[in-house]
């Protein structure tokens, strides 16, 4: 039975994309991580009051994009695992 990880990665190899689908995806939240801290830091230096409406928004889309990297983590690791030889003792 193919995982659907397997369906996955077959597409991308055909499109000649070999490499693993997580460090991409860590990128884009990191950048809102960093903008929310850039946002923040201009609002409190510079009194600006439309920047918490932005943190806001801005936080919302990286709660509502954060499983991803972490569900496709998951993926990645368990995709490139060997598989284990399990040994007879007895």
């Amino acid at each position: 039975m193919i995982k659907m990880i397997d369906l996955l990665y077959q597409l991308l190899e055909e499109i000649s994309h070999t490499h693993p689908i997580h460090p991409p995806l860590t990128h884009i939240p990191m950048g809102l991580v960093i903008g929310v801290f850039i946002f923040a830091l201009v609002a409190v230096l510079f009194q600006r009051t439309i920047f918490p409406l932005t943190i806001h928004e801005v936080k919302s889309i990286f709660f509502d994009i954060c499983f991803v990297p972490v569900t496709n983590r998951l993926n990645n690791i368990t995709h490139n695992l060997p598989e284990r030889k399990y040994v007879k003792v007895f």
